[in-house]
């Protein structure tokens, strides 16, 4: 069981990943946090790809990724978030 930080559960929550399950691109999007890079991560924790990035808002292209379960990992100054995703 993993124990999360009051900071990190609301971090978690202030972050939304659409469409899911995905197919073409997915759209990060921060309830008012500014990114600072977001990385795609496959079930074994292997990076897919990584942007850089200074938004609240951001696109990732996905289209060329393997069917399967990813994870979203969103940097912050404020700390990580990490999203579940489904790619079709």
């Amino acid at each position: 069981c993993i124990t999360l930080g009051l900071d990190e559960f609301s971090l978690a929550n202030s972050v939304s990943v659409y469409p899911n399950p995905a197919n073409e691109s997915i759209t990060v999007l921060t309830d008012g946090l500014n990114m600072t890079k977001v990385e795609l991560m496959n079930i074994a924790g292997q990076i897919i790809s990584s942007t850089e990035v200074n938004s609240t808002l951001v696109k990732v292209d996905v289209s060329t990724v393997s069917s399967g379960v990813y994870f979203v990992k969103v940097f912050s100054e404020e700390g990580t978030a990490v999203k579940q995703l489904v790619i079709k």
